[in-house]
């Protein structure tokens, strides 16, 4: 939805991808477009391709990279929206926040907060299988709403 809408640059990586790591030709191309897109003031839907090669047993090492792939932005990051407790660990550790100021829910399941740590920016966390087809768009217009005002 939020890709049809075109408020977001989408970016897929495949799990080969980011197994191989950071010498990988396509985990440059996709950091390089990730720091590209965050620098012109786009928002940026970063997905895991979903295909016939994923690997479930190999989710902890793929949010890690995924983490350290995100990580290499650094300070462009201005907001996150992490979905899959997995990945919101590895990107929240990866991103220097140990901990997460609540503030509200952006509906029920769905909190947002403030991180605490080396960065203090605006986090929403979501379940992997949880929301409906709005869920991430009101995230993000969520985020949008207190930008300003919070971080």
């Amino acid at each position: 939805m939020l890709v049809e809408s075109g408020r977001v640059v989408h970016l897929m990586v495949l799990p080969e991808t980011l197994l191989a790591g950071s010498q990988a030709p396509a985990w440059r191309s996709t950091g390089k477009s990730l720091v590209d897109a965050l620098a012109s003031g786009r928002d940026v839907l970063l997905e895991i391709a979903l295909t016939e090669k994923l690997d479930l047993t190999r989710g902890a090492s793929l949010a890690a990279n995924l983490a350290g792939l995100v990580g290499e932005a650094g300070t462009k990051i201005g907001a996150l929206v992490a979905t899959g407790g997995e990945t919101a660990c590895a990107l929240l550790n990866r991103l220097g926040i140990h901990g997460i100021r609540l503030i509200e829910e952006v509906e029920p399941g769905v909190p947002f907060g403030v991180g605490i740590g080396v960065r203090s920016l605006p986090v929403v966390t979501k379940a992997g299988a949880f929301g409906d087809p709005h869920t991430l768009r009101r995230c993000l217009d969520r985020l949008k709403e207190c930008r300003p005002s919070v971080g």
